[in-house]
């Protein structure tokens, strides 16, 4: 079996050969090369220090050819068969980056390389690109690659070297000769994603420590006796086996990434050398775009180890890496959202764990992170994610409470007062613990929700503070007030009363008495009735324009009004006799019981537009409509002492007589009699509102009796009656 090399678009390198022709110098090539680039070249295929010690008779070179845009992958051999010491054989492939990222193996080039035989050799077998695609890796080359297989603590060594702490510093491998640790160098590179690979230097045969550009190569392997001159140039120097120092290892991830599970993942994928395995192909899907240098590869490593899945500091650390190191928003933005992007639900590593958690902890941190530049909102998915978040209860309130007394970016502003204008004043009260340093902001974002019940429900520090801050931000025509009104009504908040009618005035009667006609309740409050009657030239003109309105919460207002009251004596009757003829009408309907609620209300409102009746001087109408079913009341002692005390008062006047001897019914009798005949009314109409021959009896007896325009009164009716 055999592995294909790349494919077919991706298939011609070109290639140059290095070598003595009077000097070391360039003999062939496929490629016309910039001098800058030929300068490198010449250096890099020379030999790589002086001497020639055994084992690295042949060896391995990578680094990259930036004016080019390709990557220079040579093999060098010594050219003993040369009549000159010291003498070699370098052949060179020149790989565009972009065929490099793609490649899945990078053992194809051995299959390219080939050894001049001698100072006679075909120089134009190098002057033409080469194929990859007729390379194919054979497995059994494969495994010769990988002949370290268990060597899992060797590759450690050497990746918490090259990616640890100081991911700055060239590392050097010792060994016994050129391909011991080739395998290794070769996997190392492999692993990494294209933008890495493409920058990567390395040496599998530096018997002196190597430059390209006046910079270490990344990776050498130096011969066993050469240690001291790698120790010389301050990087990091590995002994056989590949050992580190175990504080280097603890810490390969650097101070920010608590663990290290990065290593050991990436160790093992090294050690089994498999070009397709599930760590390598994450690493180089989700590092595609990202950064070019070493110090990015652990925090990338670890991301594609935890599969994503973090807890809420190590994904607050990795995304304030991500936003320091690709600062742009085109750049690793695969990383960003794999990292802060909606939770992959089908992807196995996160089976069975908790999605919700995990979106609602990337979410905040993508509301907050300061540097939220640094990521694209529409490949994370921001509004829609806000959005979804918005629309669920239980996250909407999580996310605001995350949010909370958090510095928030300009997503999370938006974010917040998204969440915050569609929580009812109950998620409100829950969130925010009606806390007044925070309700402020909250009325400012969501100023809807003053219409809500729950926020009337609230303690009365909160119910005083929501209405001046209301009152400082809008006047008192704004509509706002009439929705927030009623919800204080609907919440039968009383505390509410006394400050809305110092602000609104006579506007907070008519509020109340528009909820009144729409709501099902039969009563306003108590301190809501007194503000009514306060007003109650607003409440005759709503009892006018409202006859539509249930005569039930009609008459518990009406029933709260005070005879005496100037005011109320100055009202025009006419709306008032309405009042009185409806609920004469309801006291005498099904189901309306002496002692039931609704006929004690109608009864109450009748007493007062009688004793009204009877003190207004256009009052008649209303005396003759409530006389009846109140003198009933009387006669049959159910009438009551609130009733009772409002109409006996009447009897003060001196033109009354004495009220202590009759019944409560003939003494009504006779305060209708006295109102007839003070009043001057039409005698014929007084039979009207006597409810039977034999009270009217009565009250003309005690008209004959009263004086002389008395007996004129009784004699006038018995006239018009006969």
């Amino acid at each position: 079996m055999e592995t294909p090399a790349a494919p077919r678009d991706d298939a011609r390198v070109d290639q140059t050969l290095h070598g003595y022709n009077d000097g070391h110098r360039l003999l062939a090539s496929s490629v016309q090369v910039p001098r800058t680039t030929q300068r490198v070249m010449l250096a890099m295929s020379d030999r790589s220090g002086p001497g020639r010690p055994k084992g690295f008779e042949s060896y391995l070179t990578g680094y990259p050819l930036p004016e080019l845009r390709s990557y220079a992958v040579a093999r060098t051999w010594h050219a003993t068969e040369m009549p000159r010491p010291g003498c070699v054989w370098t052949h060179t492939l020149v790989v565009p980056t972009q065929t490099l990222a793609r490649l899945s193996t990078l053992l194809v080039f051995d299959g390219l390389f080939r050894r001049p035989e001698g100072p006679e050799f075909d120089r134009d077998s190098y002057t033409s690109p080469v194929s990859l695609e007729s390379v194919r890796v054979p497995r059994d080359r494969e495994r010769v690659a990988v002949e370290g297989g268990g060597h899992a603590h060797v590759a450690e060594g050497v990746l918490a070297a090259l990616y640890g702490p100081r991911p700055d510093l060239p590392v050097f491998v010792l060994a016994n000769g050129s391909d011991e640790w080739e395998w290794l160098v070769l996997e190392v590179w492999a692993q990494q994603w294209g933008g890495l690979r493409s920058q990567f230097s390395f040496c599998t045969g530096s018997v002196s420590p190597r430059s390209v550009a006046d910079r270490l190569l990344d990776l050498q392997v130096v011969p066993q006796g050469r240690s001291k001159e790698a120790a010389r140039s301050d990087g990091v120097v590995l002994a056989p086996g590949g050992s580190v120092r175990s504080d280097e290892r603890n810490d390969a991830m650097g101070p920010e990434w608590p663990g290290g599970a990065w290593l050991p993942a990436a160790a093992a994928d090294l050690d089994r050398g498999e070009a397709a395995s599930a760590f390598r192909r994450r690493l180089r899907h989700y590092a595609a775009d990202a950064g070019s240098d070493r110090a990015s590869f652990a925090p990338v490593a670890s991301l594609v180890a935890s599969g994503f899945h973090l807890g809420h500091e190590a994904l607050l650390s990795a995304a304030s890496f991500l936003a320091r190191e690709y600062p742009s928003a085109r750049v690793g933005s695969r990383l960003k959202k794999a990292l802060l992007g909606p939770p992959d639900v089908d992807d196995p590593a996160s089976r069975g764990g908790d999605h919700a958690e995990e979106e609602l902890d990337r979410l905040e941190i993508l509301l907050t992170l300061p540097t939220r530049e640094a990521f694209d909102p529409e490949v994370l998915g921001v509004k829609e994610r806000v959005r979804a978040a918005v629309a669920s209860g239980e996250t909407r309130r999580d996310l605001a409470s995350r949010l909370l007394g958090q510095e928030r970016n300009e997503w999370g502003e938006d974010a917040f007062s998204a969440l915050i204008g569609e929580m009812s004043a109950t998620e409100i009260g829950d969130v925010f613990a009606w806390d007044e340093n925070l309700l402020a902001d909250v009325l400012r974002r969501n100023p809807r929700l003053v219409e809500e019940r729950a926020v009337w429900e609230a303690p009365a520090s909160v119910q005083q503070f929501v209405l001046r801050t209301v009152a400082a931000t809008v006047g008192p025509e704004d509509e706002v007030w009439s929705a927030l009104v009623s919800a204080a009504l609907d919440a039968r908040s009383d505390l509410a009363a006394a400050p809305i009618r110092a602000t609104l005035g006579w506007r907070a009667a008519g509020y109340a008495l528009d909820w009144l006609s729409t709501s099902r309740r039969r009563r306003l409050p108590p301190d809501w009735t007194r503000l009514v009657l306060d007003e109650p030239d607003l409440l005759l003109e709503w009892v006018r324009e409202r006859e539509g309105v249930p005569i039930l919460p009609t008459c518990a207002l009406v029933g709260e009004l005070q005879p005496a009251d100037r005011r109320v004596l100055a009202l025009d009757p006419a709306p008032l006799v309405v009042v009185a003829q409806r609920a004469r009408s309801a006291m005498g309907k099904k189901g309306c019981t002496p002692g039931s609620e609704r006929f004690e209300i109608y009864a109450s409102a009748l007493a007062v537009l009688l004793a009204i009746g009877l003190r207004s001087p256009e009052g008649e109408r209303l005396v003759r409509v409530a006389f009846a079913p109140i003198h009933d009341l009387a006669r049959e002692g159910r009438l009551g002492w609130k009733r009772w005390r409002l109409l006996s008062s009447l009897g003060r006047s001196p033109d009354y007589a004495v009220w202590d001897r009759p019944s409560s019914a003939e003494q009504l009798e006779r305060a209708a009699v006295a109102a007839y005949i003070r009043r001057g009314w039409h005698s014929s109409r007084f039979a009207e509102a006597m409810p039977t021959t034999e009270a009217l009896r009565r009250a003309l007896h005690y008209a004959s009796r009263l004086s002389k325009s008395g007996r004129r009164f009784a004699k006038e009716i018995k006239e018009s009656t006969s």
